[in-house]
């Protein structure tokens, strides 16, 4: 991870209308070169319903859909930043922002990292 980048917190709520567990909202705090930024993903676990904010300001979203687990959900430049996001688990992402892997450790000590950004890239390139 460069001095650049900085993770900060980590956050997964039930936020449905009607039914909280109907919808979640999975919220990353980062620090990139001194400037402090905020992505939520909000996801439909009933309609597929998918969609990314950057600092509250929309930046992908679809109208439904399942989506496959292992599956990369969403790759983007916005300004300076790329952002990528993989889906893990049915509940767990796994979010890199200019290649540097969001690592944090909860209250059990566990790290919300899957594999280093050079396993990645050496997986995927594996995989043609």
């Amino acid at each position: 991870m460069t001095g650049e980048f900085r993770s900060i917190d980590y956050s997964v709520n039930d936020v449905g209308k009607i039914m909280k567990s109907s919808k979640k909202r999975h919220m990353w705090v980062f620090i990139y070169k001194s400037k402090r930024f905020t992505l939520c993903v909000f996801e439909s676990l009933k309609s597929g319903k998918f969609k990314i904010e950057l600092n509250r300001k929309p930046v992908y979203e679809t109208v439904g859909g399942k989506r496959s687990i292992s599956k990369k959900v969403h790759d983007s430049r916005v300004g300076a930043l790329t952002i990528e996001l993989m889906k893990i688990t049915n509940n767990q992402y796994r979010l890199t922002v200019n290649n540097n892997t969001f690592e944090l450790k909860n209250a059990n000590e566990q790290l919300f990292v899957y594999e280093t950004f050079e396993q990645k890239l050496k997986k995927l390139q594996s995989m043609g």
